[in-house]
């Protein structure tokens, strides 16, 4: 008897692998509407298309659009892409290493980079000298004219003067007082600005006293963060790695007062046994007509993508590395222009490029374990329900494989391989039969060809051995 099985799925690594240990790498998981074809698929996550080397990176910020271009900081160079594709350098900075955070103003697009502060009003780019800026400020906030820059190691920030990022008083300071952890990172959103300590966060709003026009809202949240550049925002709210006094790391959203968790146990056990946590990066892009934020950790060298508007998480990968190679992200015109983590390279997200500019995109599926009541099972033919006909010239035959594992993925199989259909053949069917007994089984799909991708559902024609 021919029946569905759980291939199809989202990254679901529990603690012990012999439960789960769901992976899906450079596959978005996304969920159908309820008269699809399937409820969930594996869709090929998006390619890399070369949108110009600019300078020789990398890529140290996320992507601000402002007057009608987008702007990064990319190794020590201060640029801006327009709308035509044109990439103009404004201007150089001291640094060609660290994280960037960019923040705009009406007048004025500033950013700082744990060092020094600079600012650039459409023709006059400039280093923040003023001596009362502060010291090893890593975030830059505007809210109604004014600027917030947090001093590094305290838990202090300042306002600059109306509308000029290059005007600070030595007075014009406050002090995130409820809870005695350091401002680690903030951020100006729905008229408020959030200041997020270890432990907690501040959110304040304008009250509009001419002394000083920051005041602090009574309510605390009692969750901080733990990699301050993981934070990000959009109009769901606000997303990153967070912490609480227990230490356990989660990724979250935050809007009002309110905290979402966002990553399931699987997901927070994976990343809380990971050495190093708090260089996260985090981006927040919207992409033909869904939202994406991507986390990556560059210790561990991982990252890890969630479906905003649908959920699930998936793992992406690009080759030789175990990261994704992209580190900042913006948008613009309908394109989502990022940067790569080593080099000058900038970058298109782009669904119709099926590599990540020239390097194949390895992607794996790694399903749920499959088992009725221990009772052992003869796998007869497996089919695997995909888009065919994908070979990307004509006369090439890019190729499915799988392999499985009946030990809890202590040992697996030899690869088998099938056909994807060359240029044009739509009616392949992927199937692989006789494939042995047992009464735990995982199956793992790969494909390592140019080619795209998708992967709707998956068929087991089996038998019960025993009772």
């Amino acid at each position: 008897m021919r029946r569905p099985i759980p291939l199809i799925g989202d990254q679901s690594q529990n603690r012990i692998a012999e439960v789960s240990n769901q992976r899906s790498i450079n596959f978005e998981p996304t969920y159908n509407k309820p008269n699809a074809k399937t409820p969930m698929a594996l869709y090929s996550a998006p390619g890399l298309k070369l949108d110009a080397i600019v300078g020789v990176g990398p890529c140290r910020s996320n992507g601000i659009k402002w007057g009608g271009s987008i702007y990064f900081v990319t190794g020590n160079s201060f640029v801006r892409r327009e709308p035509s594709g044109v990439w103009t350098t404004i201007g150089e900075i001291n640094t060609t290493g660290g994280w960037c955070v960019i923040s705009k103003g009406r007048a004025y697009i500033a950013f700082v980079d744990g060092v020094d502060g600079w600012a650039y009003d459409g023709t006059t780019f400039a280093q923040i000298i003023d001596p009362d800026f502060p010291a090893g400020a890593t975030h830059l906030s505007y809210l109604n004219g004014r600027w917030a820059a947090n001093q590094g190691d305290s838990d202090r920030f300042y306002l600059s003067g109306t509308e000029d990022p290059y005007a600070w008083a030595p007075l014009d300071f406050a002090t995130a007082e409820a809870n005695p952890d350091n401002i680690l990172a903030h951020i100006a959103t729905n008229r408020d600005i959030y200041f997020l300590g270890k432990d907690t966060i501040q959110v304040y709003f304008d009250s509009g006293s001419l002394d000083f026009p920051l005041a602090p809202y009574q309510d605390v949240i009692e969750m901080g963060i733990d990699a301050k550049y993981s934070l990000a925002k959009g109009v769901q709210g606000l997303f990153f790695l967070a912490s609480n006094e227990e230490g356990d790391r989660m990724v979250v959203k935050a809007m009002g007062f309110g905290i979402t968790i966002l990553s399931d146990d699987d997901l927070n056990w994976q990343i809380n046994k990971l050495p190093v946590t708090n260089d996260a990066i985090g981006s927040l892009y919207r992409h033909k007509g869904q939202t994406w934020y991507q986390l990556t950790f560059p210790s561990a060298d991982i990252t890890y993508i969630l479906n905003v508007d649908k959920g699930g998480w998936y793992q992406r990968k690009s080759a030789n590395i175990g990261r994704f190679r992209v580190s900042g992200i913006g948008f613009l015109d309908g394109k989502v222009i990022c940067g790569d983590y080593t080099s000058g390279r900038m970058y298109q997200l782009d669904y119709d490029s099926i590599t990540e500019d020239g390097n194949t995109i390895e992607r794996r599926r790694t399903a749920q374990v499959m088992q009725v009541d221990q009772r052992d099972m003869e796998h007869n033919e497996l089919v695997v329900d995909i888009k065919t006909g994908v070979g990307n010239v004509a006369g090439s035959d890019p190729l499915m494989q799988i392999r499985y594992s009946d030990d809890g993925e202590h040992t697996w199989s030899s690869w088998l391989t099938a056909s994807m259909g060359k240029l044009g053949e739509y009616n392949v069917r992927l199937k692989w039969s006789k494939l042995g007994t047992s009464p735990n089984r995982v199956y793992e799909l790969l494909c390592n060809h140019q080619a795209e991708v998708h992967i709707y559902n998956a068929y087991l024609e089996a038998r019960t051995l025993n009772s």
